[in-house]
């Protein structure tokens, strides 16, 4: 049986598939997977291109017989708009899989988040749902350079 992981991969090279392949130039021949990714992201992505998402990025190439050409941009308020949408780039790794304005294949990998306070608070909080939460102030990390985005539901 394929791990989730593997098949996650295996629908994302699908998909850059025909991004490839509308992406390939005429006069050279020469195949390009052309991703938007974040230049400071890890453990996601970098322009040093030590992420695992720009690893992703060299498998899908190498089975599609391509070359990888990053457009690097802040993944932050206007990510989408500012490459996919504007024609910069066939694929972006690493979006939520329920992004509206593009089309995604099934989850790769899933990530959680938790709640952190000092052990001696003895809060024992375990759902969103508790009751205590309304008494407390809670700090939400902020991502990006503008402070306004949140982290994904």
């Amino acid at each position: 049986m394929r791990s989730p992981f593997r098949r996650g991969v295996a629908a994302a090279a699908f998909v850059a598939g025909f991004a490839v392949a509308a992406s390939s130039t005429a006069a050279s021949g020469t195949r390009e997977l052309k991703i938007c990714a974040d230049p400071n992201n890890l453990p996601f992505s970098n322009d040093r291109l030590e992420g695992f998402e720009n690893r992703i990025a060299e498998l899908l190439a190498k089975d599609l017989h391509a070359s990888v050409r990053y457009t690097w941009w802040a993944q932050r308020r206007g990510f989408l708009r500012n490459t996919l949408k504007a024609g910069l780039c066939d694929v972006v790794l690493g979006l939520p899989s329920a992004v509206e304005m593009a089309a995604t294949t099934r989850p790769y990998y899933r990530s959680t988040y938790v709640f952190v306070t000092l052990a001696d608070r003895r809060l024992d909080l375990k759902s969103l749902d508790d009751p205590r939460l309304k008494t407390l102030r809670v700090g939400v990390q902020i991502v990006g350079d503008e402070y306004a985005s949140s982290p994904p539901a």
